[in-house]
């Protein structure tokens, strides 16, 4: 029997291989039986496909049932066939029946918002048996329940399920995390399958909107800020950033103050040179006070670095295609790129000036 085992929501295709058994034409000739007592599944004869039957062996092609009542673990269950003119005959086996563990992928989950409500949060979760329909699915927020008006099925299919929950508003304002938890609507009152831990931010203290990431450390060079709810009566000198001790004063893109359109303020930073290439934390400062910090690189100028590999994932069956762009990287025909001690195949090279090389690549990868 192949293959064993499957899930509990049947229509598997599985073939069987039976030696010794009466020739039969027709699946109204054979009928065939998962489990035993209490728990009695009855293949339909539409389901039953002869394949092929001769004097030495038969093989039969059926769609598995569903086995409704297991939710967790597995089962095995005795298949019995029997032809329908020889009831005497019975070949038997067993099949698993398996529930696979529930899994939330983690990977690019948002688990930050402000407390205002309104990020949306894409729910990626492998083997979510509760269905397709947004009122399957229960989403809590600390204490606050997701109502189905805000829950949206993006994709459903048998392993995976994609959810888009927009995160509720909170009755306090500031920053503080909650437990965010899900569960299948009707098992609501039992533990959580799945849960992960969602940071509010005050959406009125100043923050930084897509910060800059990285930059050379042997030379001083300039980063653009755009920065949320700083305050109409902050000005340019009363704003500095901080790095390894050195500060540095501030641009704004127009001289009102530190605004560029309503809440949104757009400035130029310049950061010192440090000659001390490595992470370093970059402090954002109003009138000598830190007002939050951010994550910088600051990086070696002349040693080549990745500075972009797009997509970060794929098939194992291989055959994706890669852009890699390198800093301080030679242009030559001669690049040779390995994945875990393969050499992939180098479709393309070309010259990015001072950004570096784009390299394309294809490599069928083992699983």
């Amino acid at each position: 029997m192949q293959p064993s085992p499957g899930l509990p929501s049947g229509n598997i295709a599985i073939v069987l291989r039976i030696s010794n058994f009466p020739i039969l034409t027709t699946s109204a000739d054979v009928s065939v039986t998962f489990g035993a007592g209490d728990v009695f599944l009855p293949v339909q004869p539409s389901f039953i496909k002869v394949l092929e039957s001769t004097d030495s062996f038969t093989l039969l092609q059926i769609l598995t049932p569903a086995y409704a009542a297991l939710t967790s673990g597995s089962a095995s269950l005795p298949v019995t066939v029997t032809p329908t003119a020889q009831t005497n005959l019975v070949a038997a086996s067993n099949f698993e029946y398996f529930v696979p563990p529930v899994v939330l992928v983690r990977e690019n989950l948002v688990t930050r918002g402000p407390d205002t409500g309104g990020t949306r949060v894409q729910l990626v979760i492998e083997n979510f048996l509760a269905g397709s329909c947004a009122g399957d699915i229960t989403v809590v927020f600390g204490d606050i329940e997701v109502g189905a008006d805000s829950i949206n099925v993006a994709f459903s299919s048998i392993d995976k399920t994609v959810f888009n929950v927009i995160a509720p508003g909170t009755a306090v304002q500031g920053s503080f995390t909650v437990d965010v938890k899900i569960s299948p609507t009707s098992q609501v009152r039992s533990t959580p399958q799945l849960g992960f831990v969602f940071s509010y931010f005050d959406s009125r203290a100043p923050q930084i909107r897509t910060p800059p990431s990285r930059g050379c450390s042997e030379k001083a060079h300039v980063v653009l800020l755009s920065v949320a709810f700083l305050g109409a009566n902050t000005f340019k000198s009363d704003i500095s950033l901080e790095v390894h001790g050195q500060s540095t004063a501030i641009s704004c893109m127009n001289e009102d103050g530190c605004l560029k359109r309503g809440d949104l303020s757009q400035m130029r930073a310049t950061v010192p040179k440090t000659n001390t290439p490595g992470p370093a934390t970059i402090a954002f400062k109003v009138a000598g006070k830190v007002i939050f910090t951010f994550p910088y690189v600051l990086y070696d100028c002349s040693a080549p670095f990745f500075e972009t590999v797009e997509p970060t994932k794929g098939v194992y069956t291989g055959g994706n295609i890669l852009s890699v762009k390198i800093q301080r990287f030679p242009v030559s025909s001669d690049v040779e790129i390995t994945f875990g001690g393969s050499t992939s195949e180098i479709l393309n090279i070309s010259d990015g000036g001072a950004l570096g090389i784009t390299i394309s690549s294809s490599r069928r990868l083992p699983r």
